[in-house]
C-alpha cells in the first residue's frame, strides 16, 4: 500500500491505472476508487463491470468530487480511540472486498 497523503493510502490492485483509495477523516473513514497519482478516472474500460461492481460493493458506480467511482464510508468519530476498532474492523471487511471485485475480469 502507498502512502497517497497525509490521511489516505492507495492500494493498485490491476493492469489498469486505478487506485484502491483508503482515508481516514475526523469523522469517517472510507473507500473508493481512483485514477493512480497525476491520473484522471477514466471508469470506460469499467464500464461493462459496472453493474456487477455496484452490486458486489453495494455502493452506485457513480463519479463523485470529479475524482472517486464506487465510494463508501462509515461514519465514526475518529478523535474517540473507542472507534478505532470499529474503523479497523470496517476497513478489514471492505478493503478485500474492493481488491477482489476489481481483479475479477
Amino acid at each position: 500500500m502507498e502512502r497517497g497523503n497525509e490521511t489516505s493510502r492507495w492500494l493498485s490492485v490491476t493492469s489498469q491505472p486505478i487506485t484502491i483509495a483508503h482515508y481516514l477523516s475526523a469523522n469517517s473513514v472510507g473507500i473508493f476508487v481512483r485514477a493512480q497519482r497525476g491520473a484522471e478516472i477514466k471508469a470506460i474500460f469499467l464500464r461493462p463491470r459496472a453493474d456487477r461492481l455496484s452490486q458486489e460493493l453495494d455502493t452506485p458506480f457513480e463519479l463523485g468530487w470529479s475524482t472517486e467511482l464506487l465510494s463508501k464510508r462509515i461514519m465514526l468519530n475518529m478523535a474517540d480511540e473507542s472507534n478505532w476498532q470499529a474503523a479497523i474492523a470496517w476497513f478489514a471487511e471492505w478493503s478485500p472486498k474492493y481488491e477482489m471485485a476489481l481483479q475479477r475480469q
